[in-house]
């Protein structure tokens, strides 16, 4: 896959632990430390970083198994019991681009889209989508800057999270 995953937890927590809880690692899966480097937005499976911006925790990488199915997306609603949580993707093979929100335990909103075509939405847009949501625009305008601007009022300037030193880790291999 060419692209990236990325996901903003509310507040600080370890790399490591960051790390297992968005890619759902159980404790005998090795993270390994592979150094420092900026955003990790071409990283294959298995590899990922951590880095703080403003009061969030940005995890950034490879798709994990299953990037939102029922169970993957379970594993993140659990842990957004810790705070609110945003993750947005992009894979470019395939022109696909997604955006979801989480916090108290639900999952509060998703939008995915796959060659131009919607093939998830749940709940209601976040404050800066189209009226109606991203579903409701000509798709050929949504991509992963249309998410990016939608949620840098929540997380943070773009820039910011793009220009930090993020700490950098290997898993799963």
């Amino acid at each position: 896959m060419s692209g990236f995953h990325a996901v903003a937890v509310e507040g600080d927590g370890d790399p490591e632990s960051l790390i297992r809880s968005v890619y759902g690692l159980d404790a005998d899966v090795a993270v390994e430390p592979r150094g420092s480097g900026e955003f990790p937005g071409d990283a294959d499976m298995g590899e990922a970083g951590v880095a703080r911006v403003g009061g969030w925790s940005i995890v950034a990488g490879g798709f994990p198994e299953g990037v939102g199915g029922d169970e993957e997306t379970a594993i993140l609603a659990r842990f957004s019991r810790v705070g609110r949580i945003f993750r947005w993707a992009e894979e470019s093979t395939c022109g696909s681009v997604g955006l979801d929100s989480f916090a108290d335990g639900e999952h509060l909103r998703s939008f995915w889209s796959v060659e131009g075509v919607v093939v998830a939405t749940k709940g209601e847009p976040l404050e800066g989508e189209p009226e109606g949501g991203f579903e409701k625009v000509d798709q050929s305008e949504v991509d992963v800057w249309s998410v990016v601007d939608v949620l840098e009022p929540h997380i943070g300037p773009w820039d910011a999270i793009g220009a930090a030193e993020y700490q950098l880790f290997g898993f799963g291999g």
